[in-house]
């Protein structure tokens, strides 16, 4: 890990995934399975009864993917959220419900840092920039029309600024929960307190008047004065 790592969170759907954010405002990802897979490779060689992971038996994981230092924070990723696999960041910097049969798996995340911006992440596309870095045979692979439009190395899908509602000032986010209703009519919200204790509501994705499921992106609707610190 090139720096300190301040959250982390498993995959809900996918267990073997974990991605954390580190203090220089990237995002990176592990994939412990190809790290139980060399383990029991190894433990195998070694003719090692032992089976369960943990103590002097513990797996080593290696990033599997990290993204690039000029797409992500400007600060200290401070928490980061799994987006169910109801909603989505789509392609046009806005949030949309999906059907849950349509995306079982969980493959976006959401973070936030001091910078007064939420950003979300698709493990997808650092698969993709693997793959194309790698190439099949391990050589760099061909760029498609799609790819050269696009900045080299993974970025963030979706930015949205978190400006107070009355200064305009940076929001220094810290902690978030995530609020997504089943209703797909349902505002989809996310609650979160500040580095000066103030409480915050932030609207992801408000439906629109015409009854469709929603993509209509929101930002901050509401700051309260809560503790005087953090």
């Amino acid at each position: 890990v090139p720096c300190e790592v301040f959250c982390f969170r498993f995959c809900p759907s996918h267990p073997n995934i974990i991605v954390g954010g580190l203090a220089s405002g990237q995002v990176c990802m592990w994939d412990l399975a190809e790290a139980r897979k060399a383990h029991s490779e190894e433990n195998a060689l070694t003719d090692s009864a032992e089976s369960k992971e943990g103590g002097a038996n513990t797996i080593h994981a290696q990033i599997k993917m990290l993204s690039a230092v000029d797409q992500g924070h400007k600060r200290t990723i401070t928490d980061l959220v799994w987006l169910p696999p109801t909603l989505e960041a789509g392609d046009r910097n806005k949030f949309a419900r999906k059907p849950k049969e349509a995306q079982p798996a969980q493959t976006q995340f959401l973070t936030i840092a001091g910078d007064g911006q939420l950003l979300v992440w698709d493990t997808r596309r650092a698969i993709e920039v693997l793959e194309q870095e790698k190439g099949p045979k391990g050589e760099p692979g061909e760029k498609t029309e799609k790819d050269k439009k696009m900045k080299e190395g993974w970025g963030a899908k979706l930015v949205m600024p978190l400006p107070h509602t009355d200064s305009g000032a940076e929001l220094s986010v810290t902690s978030l929960i995530l609020d997504v209703p089943k209703e797909e009519n349902a505002i989809c919200r996310l609650l979160a307190v500040t580095e000066d204790g103030e409480y915050i509501t932030v609207n992801l994705l408000e439906p629109n008047t015409e009854g469709a499921k929603g993509t209509v992106a929101g930002g901050v609707r509401a700051v309260s004065l809560g503790h005087y610190g953090p």
